[in-house]
């Protein structure tokens, strides 16, 4: 089932919609699906769009170390990482995931 609509016409576009919705409630297990589909699409473009996404260092044999892209929106990137240390100095239970992680690198 694609989630394309090709078409200039309103009222083709409602109607469409109003038939994959009835469609959708007779089938909760495919609503599931979508939704889980459409937030990792999300969470990927957001993590993209504010430059935190992973670079592939690699030549040949040699695989290099990856790092962030920063390609992103600096300011929002600054933002994640503000709330990131902000969680960890104030939150135990996150402090101590940062801290279990650190020791695993």
């Amino acid at each position: 089932m694609g989630c394309r609509i090709r078409t200039s016409k309103p009222e083709i576009v409602v109607q469409t919609l109003i038939m994959r919705l009835l469609y959708l409630m007779e089938q909760p297990e495919e609503i599931t699906k979508i939704l889980s589909e459409l937030c990792q699409s999300i969470i990927i473009f957001l993590i993209a769009y504010a430059g935190l996404d992973p670079t592939v260092i690699q030549s040949g044999k040699f695989k290099g170390e990856g790092k962030i892209s920063k390609r992103g929106n600096r300011h929002l990137r600054r933002i994640v990482y503000l709330m990131a240390v902000s969680v960890i100095n104030y939150n135990a239970y996150f402090r101590a995931y940062f801290l279990k992680r650190i020791q695993e690198v």
